[in-house]
């Protein structure tokens, strides 16, 4: 997938921009945090699932173009207790390591100040870095576990309407991720 339909797909499901999804991707690849095309612009590389795990984060954790590379490395690299980084757990999701019907039953929040974040699969808490705050408001972005799910199927190749069918079969049946995994499982 290519990063201009993948900004496509971010601005779909969750109404962050493409054109700032891009922006802030090309401040990443200015610190080499980020492919970026070599020679032609007509060929622009292949990402694959840690990219777009990072492009989920830089666009759900956007402080400014300026602070781009910086909130990414803090964000992705926040750890469970134990030791698994939230962008592991993204780029698993991505790859369909995690069964649809998880992810479409939970959410995922990311909290900038203090950095934390939460994901919820099928029931299972996990917190990664800080905890949230319990006597203040902090800044947090939440993201439901059905749009989570359908971004993911998406950057897998299935259309936005097929990604909504097997995310809204996925929440009342209890299959496996490998079941989703191929496209033979919808009527074409």
């Amino acid at each position: 997938m290519r990063k201009a339909q993948a900004a496509e797909i971010i601005e779909r499901r969750l109404g962050i921009g493409a054109r700032r999804t891009i922006n802030l991707c090309d401040r990443l690849a200015d610190r080499g945090m980020f492919p970026r095309a070599d020679g032609s612009r007509r060929y622009p590389p292949e990402l694959n699932a840690p990219h777009l795990a990072r492009m989920l984060v830089v666009a759900l954790a956007d402080q400014g173009l300026g602070k781009a590379p910086g909130v990414v490395a803090t964000v992705e690299n926040l750890r469970d207790d134990n030791g698994n980084r939230l962008v592991d757990v993204l780029t698993g999701i991505i790859e369909g390591g995690a069964a649809i019907g998880a992810v479409a039953r939970g959410h995922l929040v990311i909290r900038t100040e203090p950095a934390g974040a939460s994901v919820i699969l099928d029931g299972v808490h996990v917190t990664f870095g800080a905890p949230p705050p319990e006597t203040t408001a902090a800044r947090a972005v939440g993201v439901p576990g059905a749009t989570l799910a359908a971004i993911a199927l998406e950057f897998g190749g299935h259309s936005p309407a097929d990604a909504d069918a097997i995310v809204a079969l996925a929440r009342i049946t209890p299959l496996s991720s490998a079941a989703f995994q191929t496209k033979e499982i919808l009527c074409d």
